[in-house]
């Protein structure tokens, strides 16, 4: 087959020209124009037919532009248009599939701490190679290679150049790199070993401090929409934005054009509300040229999002634009990436459902790298402008800041002029009702609107939209957010200290009763190493303090700032501070910043008092009040010889620090009203705040004590002691009663970890246990009574539900939660706070007299298996969680300030 193909036109917008085939044959997808040498591939969209000789004449039309960003990026920006042109096509041919193969180009590649290398040896005939690359069948990004001349000693010219691989350190998956060149695959590699954690981007993105503005104050923002058409699609952008945005937002809705009548009304009922403002359309002015500065002027002050009315936004969209923008002091707008509308689109179709839509939205924010790549200029359907950027600038005494025009690209010229910078928002996508097959999988398929007169007022900006072509940082966050799935789930972070106990361990019950729902990454600290675990408890992230966190000031400059990257980095919508030892007193502070709403539980009255479980010196409940005698408290957490004095001192500038570390909290929890009642005495602005009691939920198998009480003669009476036992949870009691009756009379097991003074003693001890194997602990010894003898009001008490899925009475001291839950649901004995050995032995003594007490209280038990035991499961726990969580989002939302339904 012969082929003839001439170069008709060349001006400024395009090159035209036709092809002649020998017979009617299509071989589109293998013809080319060569410029300069460099092959262009024609493709489909170029050619049609021209009707001459049955369809054996085909004619092409190529844009100027797109020749120029796929081969001549690099001509020198001095140069006019024209004189581009001239110069670009010098040698321009036609030619097929057979011609071009002696462009062939060898490519070598290898990997290492993130970045690739390719090598490539050409033909001499060769100037500039194009190279696109694929990863894991995804386009990545394309360039053009240009050969040198051989050096001494060379055969064929050779072209080398570095690309970025686009993950993260952590990442260390195998994955299959493919590069293309014009003429087809030139070679395919997989790459199996771990990524090098220095790698250049994690180095440059986990060095830089987030800067938000005013450390204890809402940050003022205005999001400027104009609106138009019918109230479904109205509605549909107005509620995600409600949904998904701080309530100290407020929205400005300008009409734009036709906006029907219902949707109208909808509107100015919406703007009853102060955070919602709405301009109507007024036929006597012109409109376009006013509406948008009219509206600036009503906010002043305040940063500004322009956004298009089309636009569904998804969780944490405003702080993250935010956080793009306050990550450098000089940022002047941060562009959200979408999949229509704008230079920085992404090929992802917009889900139906809201909830697909939001985790398609997490997603890119989980994926995201955080590299904020720049641009030179803000283009797309959601921009965020600094207030001081317009300032400086004074956009609004010279031309109206349209959301569609051109006027915001000119805001970005004249501010760059002024040293201002613009970036893309890398984690977060905002959507728009469009399909799949109506999205570019390149960059820059969005149109830039009046880009002729633009270029005429701006000459450079021409060169400056193309140089976006080879932003590599972009490339990576393209390729990141298109790899995001709808199935993503929100983060919260759960604030831990200790390894040990029953708050890891509901921890670990919480993030498995909510993991349908809800991603829980765990955050540890034990005062020096910082580390950070996912769901299943692998670790993600560590970090050893240089300075070790100490009691008196429990705040650290290093920890905040490494918290403060760890809480943007893996994209946190929650905190969850179950226990603040060994962390700094501002992480809720450092959330705020952030908008990131926190929730803080009170598992013991750490908060109160470091004591801790508010016992003096002489294990005297005080209550969070110091007691008259000298004898120093210990602050059980930390080492006492580094530590302030407690009592009398230093304890009341606890009280001051640790209130102002709840003034950052949205909302609170506990686990029993008496500990929630002494919370409020202690601090009063929690009566303020939501305060909520979850009991803890525990998925227990319930067993029968089958037993007869009182044991036949001759055989003791057995107790059973479970938990940590020291003086705190009645070691010394346990000692008392033991001297009180002979062990051939009664047995006294204790049951997990105990101090020294219990294992030297006549008590028999087992050492601690598991939470699975208490069950056959006590079928092993089959106690006929339990004993909880804390001398500190617990928050709930653990054992005391084991004991009772065990089939087994208990005898307590009527403080906290213990008396409290024995009230409500029976199965024990209370006796009063300052009872002793004597009373216990001398209850047991009544019960050994009349078992009809005995057996009321077994039967209570069973009722307790059968109701409070059974359904207070992790399940059951995991729903208020998750209740709470929901609720705490909506509060902190701008749709809490409408009572009635959005839509």
């Amino acid at each position: 087959m012969s082929i003839v193909g001439k170069i008709e036109t060349i001006d400024a917008n395009a090159i035209t020209g036709f092809i002649r085939l020998e017979q009617n044959l299509c071989v589109v997808r293998n013809l080319f124009i060569v410029v300069d040498k460099f092959p262009f591939p024609l493709r489909p969209e170029h050619m049609f037919a021209s009707g001459e000789d049955g369809g054996a004449r085909l004619e092409f039309a190529v844009s100027t532009a797109e020749i120029l960003r796929a081969g001549f990026s690099n001509v020198e920006v001095g140069w006019s248009r024209e004189e581009k042109i001239v110069a670009l096509t010098f040698n321009l041919q036609v030619l097929d599939a057979r011609a071009v193969r002696t462009f062939d180009v060898e490519i070598s590649a290898r990997a290492e701490k993130g970045w690739c290398t390719l090598q490539a040896t050409t033909d001499m005939q060769v100037s500039r190679v194009l190279i696109e690359v694929e990863i894991n069948g995804v386009f990545y990004l394309d360039f053009v290679l240009d050969t040198r001349k051989p050096t001494s000693g060379d055969t064929s010219p050779r072209a080398i150049c570095c690309f970025p691989l686009p993950f993260s350190a952590q990442e260390t998956e195998t994955f299959d790199l493919a590069v293309f060149q014009t003429n087809g695959l030139v070679r395919s590699l997989r790459f199996d070993a771990t990524l090098d954690a220095s790698m250049a981007q994690d180095a440059e993105r986990l060095s830089r401090q987030y800067y938000p503005p005013a450390y204890r104050s809402e940050r003022p923002v205005a999001i400027l929409a104009r609106v138009g058409g019918g109230l479904e699609s109205v509605c549909a952008c107005v509620i995600s934005v409600l949904t998904h945005t701080e309530a100290n937002a407020r929205l400005v809705l300008v009409q734009d054009g036709r906006l029907d009548p219902s949707a109208a009304s909808y509107l100015e009922q919406l703007s009853r509300s102060d955070r919602v403002i709405f301009i109507k359309d007024d036929p006597g002015r012109v409109f376009r040229a006013n509406a948008v500065n009219a509206a600036l002027n009503m906010v002043p002050g305040e940063d500004i999002v322009l956004l298009k009315s089309d636009v569904l936004v998804g969780p944490g969209w405003l702080s993250g634009l935010a956080t793009a923008v306050y990550s450098e002091g000089n940022i002047a707008t941060a562009t959200a990436l979408s999949n229509a509308g704008g230079l920085f689109d992404l090929p992802i179709a917009t889900p139906l459902e809201t909830r697909l839509r939001d985790g398609l939205c997490r997603s890119v924010t989980q994926r995201s790298l955080s590299l904020f790549p720049a641009t030179p200029v803000a283009q797309g359907p959601c921009v965020y402008i600094r207030r001081s950027a317009l300032e400086d600038v004074e956009i609004h005494d010279v031309e109206s800041l349209s959301i569609d025009g051109t006027a915001q690209i000119a805001l970005c010229l004249k501010a760059s002029k002024l040293g201002w910078r613009h970036v893309v928002d890398d984690r977060t996508l905002v959507l728009r009702s469009l399909s799949a097959d109506r999205l570019d999988r390149k960059l820059g398929s969005g149109a830039l609107p009046g880009a002729n007169a633009l270029f005429s007022v701006f000459p450079e900006l021409e060169s400056l939209i193309e140089s976006i072509r080879a932003n590599q940082a972009l490339a990576m966050a393209r390729f990141r957010a298109e790899g995001a799935h709808v199935s993503a789930k929100m983060r919260v972070l759960s604030v831990i200290s200790t390894d040990t106990g029953g708050t890891p361990q509901t921890n670990r019950d919480l993030q498995r009763g909510v993991a349908r729902d809800v991603e829980m990454l765990v955050l540890r600290s034990d005062g020096q190493m910082l580390t950070l675990t996912d769901p299943s408890g692998a670790l993600i992230r560590s970090h050893r303090l240089l300075e070790p966190m100490t009691l008196g000031s429990h705040v650290s400059a290093e920890y905040n700032q490494i918290l403060q990257r760890w809480l943007i980095e893996f994209a946190i919508e929650l905190l969850h501070i179950r226990h603040i030892a060994w962390h700094s007193l501002s992480l809720p502070w450092i959330a705020r910043t952030l908008h990131i709403p926190v929730i803080y539980s009170f598992h013991d009255y750490y908060s109160v008092c470091p004591s801790l479980r508010l016992l003096d010196g002489n294990n005297i409940y005080c209550g969070g009040v110091c007691t008259q005698s000298e004898t120093a408290c210990t602050p059980d957490l930390w080492d006492m010889a580094h530590s302030p004095p407690l009592k009398h001192r230093f304890v009341r500038t606890w009280k001051e620090m640790m209130e102002n570390t709840l003034l950052a909290c949205d909302a609170f929890v506990t686990t029993s009203q008496a500990a929630r009642d002494l919370m409020r005495s202690h601090y009063p602005l929690l009566k303020d705040r939501p305060f909520n009691v979850i009991p803890h939920g525990r998925d227990l198998v319930m067993t029968e004590l089958v037993d007869v009480f009182p044991p036949a003669p001759g055989t003791p009476l057995r107790l059973i002691a479970p938990g940590n036992i020291s003086p705190a949870k009645g070691s010394d009691v346990l000692l008392q009663i033991q001297e009180l009756r002979p062990v051939d009379e009664m047995e006294i097991h204790v049951v997990g970890a105990s101090v020294a003074e219990v294992q030297n003693s006549a008590l028999i001890t087992s050492g601690p246990y598991t939470r699975e194997d208490f069950p056959e602990i006590v079928a092993r010894i089959r106690p006929h009574i339990g004993l909880v003898l804390s001398i500190w009001p617990e928050t709930y008490s653990h054992t005391l539900t084991e004991l009772w899925s065990c089939g087994v009475p208990v005898i307590a001291f009527d403080r906290g939660a213990v008396g409290e839950r024995i009230r409500e649901s029976g199965g024990g004995w209370l006796l009063p706070q300052d009872a002793g050995a004597e009373d216990i032995c001398a209850l047991i003594a009544h019960l050994e007299r009349r078992p009809d007490e005995y057996e009321a209280r077994r039967i209570e038990i069973e009722h307790w298996q059968s109701g409070t035991g059974t359904e207070r499961d992790v399940a059951a726990m995991a729903d208020d969680y998750l209740s709470l969580y929901r609720q705490i989002m909506f509060h902190k939302s701008l749709a809490s300030h409408f009572p009635s339904p959005l839509g």
